[in-house]
């Protein structure tokens, strides 16, 4: 049920089922859906994301579009920055093979969620998502363990900070 009220005197939070009170944090994370533009352009469903071909990225509503992130239906696929990246290689290897006339072959589907701790001390979550029926399953995933020995946190935190290092110079590069 959705969030009734939100009150910061008491700190409490009431929901359609019950009243949390006395909250040392509340994340309350308002309705989410694709942005204006895709909703003016009218390529939104009644979920208020777009539906795609989840083999492709290519818009149910609008074939010539592409779509991917936090504006479509990725199946299991989490909303992550890891995951829209993943997203654009498909819908780059998609056109490319549309326009060569090739036919597309199962592209590879990831996630990686990290989270710091504290200095030199991350962990994180992957998963791995394949086709079934269409829609984009979750097929396998790890977890970083409780009493993981620092220099795997360590390791965590380095491959998070070049993962990020990547991904801002393949999107503002010059080259």
């Amino acid at each position: 049920d959705a969030i009734v009220s939100v009150d910061p005197q008491t700190n409490s939070v009431t929901t359609g089922f019950e009243t949390y009170r006395n909250a040392s944090l509340a994340n309350v994370i308002p309705s989410q859906s694709a942005s204006e533009i895709a909703q003016t352009s009218e390529l939104i469903d009644e979920t208020g994301y777009c539906p795609i071909d989840q083999r492709t990225m290519q818009s149910r509503r609008d074939p010539s579009i592409y779509i991917l992130g936090d504006a479509c239906r990725a199946g299991e696929m989490p909303k992550s920055a890891f995951a829209a990246r993943s997203q654009a290689t498909i819908a780059a290897a998609a056109i490319v093979t549309d326009l060569l006339g090739e036919a597309i072959s199962a592209g590879e589907y990831q996630s990686t969620c990290w989270a710091e701790l504290d200095v030199h001390d991350a962990i994180k979550f992957q998963s791995r998502y394949e086709l079934k029926d269409g829609a984009l399953a979750l097929a396998s995933s790890s977890v970083s363990q409780m009493n993981e020995p620092e220099t795997i946190r360590r390791a965590n935190e380095l491959e998070k900070l070049r993962w990020t290092k990547a991904l801002l110079a393949d999107m503002f590069s010059k080259g």
